[in-house]
């Protein structure tokens, strides 16, 4: 059985018997990396190179998408790799194929549907109201009526109103195309605040820190941390106002202090502030510092 280094909460780094590398595992019983366990799958000779599969550069592993695995292991974007290694592969043609056919934005009726609803004289308040919201949520002001329990989405009503209209758009069969493009998209890597902080990370930080937010492997008293120092005991989580309360950032930390990590916890209106990125880093180095004995 290959050699177990233990983790927090039977969480374990595993020594993979057949190529002799660590992978994270919840189950202290795994001896094979998924790598190895798919020797029979897209490492059969009849495959072909960028066509049924393509390989990492950095660690030769056969995938038909890189993007959760360039994420996962290297803590790279698919831009980042690109950049690295020009010229190179993130999907293979079958895959690619499959996107293509899918995509809503290349049917014509849809097409046809959006530019009608732009087009149309009695949206106009609609497109207004909308335009302001999104210049609100992006000059990084904090929006304490919208927040918590002042959410209106909390309202009871509004609640009960919302939840018969998701489960008819659920239940009707006309939308079982769009839920399974959904159900194929659900493992997407990073939300584009999550993409900010990972690019943030990348650079100042690099492989020194490991997205977890869509691992199913990391999760630490119940919670799922987004993002996870590699030999520190260190998570950063990032919070939509629009989904948190505020009171939940106080019991989110004491959870993973509880656990032996340390959380810094920053919130959409603070990364959106111009100095966002310069208040993450300098928290960042304060609670590396901290953790490191200096």
């Amino acid at each position: 059985m290959g050699r177990k280094f233990k983790l927090p909460n039977r969480i374990y780094k595993i020594k993979c018997n057949e190529c002799k590398k660590i992978f994270i595992s919840k189950g202290s019983r795994a001896v094979t990396c998924s790598h190895c366990k798919d020797i029979n799958g897209l490492y059969n000779p009849i495959l072909k190179e960028n066509i049924d599969y393509v390989i990492c550069k950095i660690c030769n592993i056969r995938k038909q998408q890189l993007s959760m695995h360039l994420a996962r292991i290297h803590g790279l974007t698919t831009f980042e790799y690109k950049e690295k290694f020009p010229g190179s592969l993130t999907l293979c043609k079958n895959v690619r194929d499959k996107l293509s056919k899918n995509n809503p934005m290349k049917n014509l009726e849809c097409i046809k549907k959006k530019k009608d609803w732009w087009l149309n004289p009695n949206n106009k308040e609609k497109i207004k109201q909308r335009n302001t919201k999104l210049s609100i949520s992006k000059t990084g002001v904090p929006r304490p009526d919208l927040m918590g329990d002042l959410n209106p989405s909390k309202r009871p009503e509004v609640k009960t109103q919302i939840s018969i209209s998701k489960k008819d758009w659920w239940t009707n069969p006309d939308n079982s195309e769009k839920i399974k493009n959904i159900a194929r998209n659900s493992n997407k890597p990073f939300n584009n605040q999550e993409r900010k902080i990972n690019d943030l990370l990348s650079k100042y930080y690099p492989n020194s820190f490991m997205y977890t937010g869509s691992s199913k492997l990391i999760l630490l008293d119940g919670c799922r941390p987004d993002f996870q120092h590699l030999y520190l005991p260190l998570i950063i989580e990032h919070f939509g106002g629009h989904w948190h309360k505020p009171e939940e950032k106080p019991q989110r930390i004491k959870r993973f202090r509880e656990q032996g990590y340390e959380t810094i916890v920053i919130w959409d209106y603070e990364l959106n502030k111009k100095n966002g990125e310069e208040y993450l880093k300098t928290e960042i180095d304060f609670y590396i510092n901290k953790l490191e004995g200096f």
